[in-house]
């Protein structure tokens, strides 16, 4: 229940700055903690875009993957 609150939170402050990669990769990870992998994967791949030379976002897509089975 906390995480899905959180996860509110993180859309809010995405809304309020796009640009913040940390906010995707936080958002990714709670998503993640809640079962919701599919979403996961997306907010990693935008903390990718945003932020390309940070690797937390590319650990992110690989737990978000791993979830997903894909290989």
């Amino acid at each position: 229940m906390l995480l899905t609150k959180f996860v509110f939170v993180l859309m809010q402050a995405i809304d309020l700055d796009p640009t913040d990669a940390i906010l995707y990769s936080n958002r990714s990870f709670c998503l993640l903690q809640i079962g919701e992998a599919t979403k996961a994967l997306s907010d990693a791949n935008s903390c990718i875009k945003v932020r390309p030379e940070w690797v937390k976002g590319y650990y992110r897509k690989g737990a978000a993957l791993m979830s997903l089975k894909v290989r």
